[in-house]
């Protein structure tokens, strides 16, 4: 009760001041100059040797994310065994080596993309090329391989006892979005570190004193916040209470993954708009800051929800599930703005209907980001809000109702700006004659359609099916083989397939072929043009 009364208390107060928003005109969102990034700007545009050394990046990426892909499908054949339909037997694979894959893989390439996109907008923010940077991309393009390949190593052999008494450096540690082992976990925050100081060094040119909030600023904000929440990750040890671990273990699922990776999501939205001319950078910063406000005002307290397994007091948990319901409030902001975010290329250039800008150099990329609004409100929001009453959240832990979420959220909202981030990179990479927006279009709308015939099919439908044996049997029941190997359970695991099928043959292999193929067709190396500098007039 508290929190529904909280939640529609909250909407009225941001609603109120969501009317004074807009009343702002639209004058206030567009750029000072009309300079929409046109195909033959990007036809012209000529990357630095920074720019060019974060393709490898976004390549590896892309084979990371269809690996990934089938990880999933793996994981999916240990409900069904539909591969042994196509006479494909791999049910010896235990499920906990495909689930960690599936996992981290998610974590890895979403990763990848977000340091390489940020990476490439240096050059362009402080409108100078930086001795020595190409350099150290390079190095930390190594510590990434010598990551990914050396942990999905030890997930496998972990779980097959093959690492002995170094489970716990090599193997498998066993903590979700931490399964990899210590040794791999350290590397990785290394490379955290590393980003940091390879993206100081990038934009230092462009921060400005007395200008705490500028988006720069942001941008660096939000590259040291991901490594310092994920020090969380670093308290659980095998000989650590449960309680105190799986506090821990929550922090970086509720305030790394969830939190954090949202704030970075809006500063890398906000500046791909200004990069591409479709809104000012005044109102770029505006937004991030009330976002952040909110996301982070919210998310501190609202973990305390999921503490229903630690022992923690029934107050804490009561006072968590009011401030994780009031997560959605934002999210209902980005509801309120999509018009007005949808017809920013309208806005930026005058009234031009979005369907003769024919000159816009990103339409596929505004459409990903586009697809970011609608899962952000639909998989993280509508979706996240379905779990995190505090009577539901009790019930439905360990259900589908929480892979729903998490599909909707991690691929509809990490996945969508990871692969417009790639697109942005690209496109400017790319030489213009051997750039395929028909290819990228299918790309995008399989993957969008076959991630909500996913949601439509089996997750949610599934997830409301489990949660009703939850309260009338127990979860012992309803993840019990007898509930999920039969029945109406495992007919809606088969329907699945169809927004798989989709989502991998039409999104998936596309985009991938695409990325691939283009590593040879990329332009040489050059100066950063100064036309889309993202300074304007105080």
């Amino acid at each position: 009760m508290l929190g529904l009364l909280a939640f529609v208390l909250t909407c009225g107060i941001v609603l109120y001041f969501i009317g004074q928003y807009n009343q702002l005109s639209n004058k206030f969102f567009k750029p000072t100059d009309k300079n929409l990034f046109s195909i033959e700007e990007v036809a012209k545009f000529s990357p630095t040797p920074s720019q060019r050394a974060t393709y490898k990046f976004f390549l590896v990426a892309v084979l990371l994310f269809f690996v990934q892909v089938l990880s999933g499908l793996v994981t999916i054949n240990d409900f069904i065994n539909w591969l042994g339909v196509i006479g494909i037997d791999i049910v010896n694979i235990p499920i906990v080596i495909s689930r960690s894959w599936h996992t981290m893989l998610a974590l890895f390439w979403i990763t990848t993309c977000w340091i390489a996109s940020s990476f490439f907008i240096l050059p362009i923010l402080s409108n100078k090329e930086i001795p020595g940077q190409t350099r150290l991309i390079n190095i930390l393009f190594i510590m990434l391989f010598l990551l990914v390949a050396g942990s999905l190593t030890g997930i496998v052999l972990g779980p097959l006892g093959l690492t002995g008494s170094w489970w716990y450096w090599i193997g498998h540690q066993g903590w979700e979005f931490v399964d990899f082992g210590k040794v791999y976990q350290i590397l990785l925050m290394v490379i955290f570190v590393f980003w940091i100081v390879i993206v100081y060094r990038g934009i230092k040119p462009a921060l400005k004193k007395k200008r705490h909030w500028d988006l720069p600023n942001w941008i660096m904000y939000s590259v040291i916040g991901i490594p310092l929440l994920f020090l969380s990750g670093f308290v659980a040890k095998p000989q650590t209470n449960f309680v105190i671990a799986d506090f821990w273990r929550w922090m970086v699922i509720h305030m790394w993954v969830e939190a954090f990776f949202e704030v970075f999501v809006t500063v890398i939205v906000s500046y791909l708009m200004v990069l591409m001319g479709l809104v000012s950078r005044q109102a770029a910063i505006r937004v991030v800051y009330f976002a952040t406000v909110l996301f982070l005002g919210t998310g501190l307290l609202g973990i305390s929800h999921n503490f229903y397994w630690n022992a923690k007091p029934v107050a804490t948990m009561a006072l968590g599930s009011i401030f994780s319901t009031l997560q959605f409030v934002p999210l209902i902001l980005l509801t309120v703005e999509a018009w007005r975010f949808k017809n920013m290329p309208r806005f930026a250039i005058g009234d031009t209907e979005y369907k003769n800008l024919t000159d816009f150099g990103f339409p596929a990329v505004f459409k990903f980001l586009v697809a970011v609004n609608f899962w952000n409100f639909f998989g993280a929001g509508v979706l996240g809000i379905i779990v995190n009453l505090p009577i539901m959240n009790y019930f439905e832990h360990g259900t589908y109702f929480t892979v729903n979420h998490a599909h909707g959220a991690l691929m509809g909202v990490y996945g969508n700006i990871s692969i417009a981030a790639v697109l942005f990179a690209s496109r400017l990479l790319i030489k213009n004659e051997n750039w395929n927006n028909k290819i990228v279009n299918i790309s995008f709308w399989s993957l969008n359609i076959g991630l909500m015939l996913m949601v439509v099919l089996d997750l949610f439908p599934a997830g409301a099916i489990q949660f009703k044996a939850v309260i009338e049997h127990g979860l012992w029941y309803a993840r019990s083989s007898d509930f999920i190997d039969y029945g109406i359970f495992k007919k809606l695991t088969w329907l699945r397939g169809i927004g798989a099928g989709v989502f991998v043959t039409g999104g998936v292999i596309p985009l991938v072929w695409f990325i691939v193929s283009r590593a040879k067709f990329l332009k040489t190396n050059g100066e950063i043009p100064k036309s889309h500098s993202t300074d304007e007039p105080e």
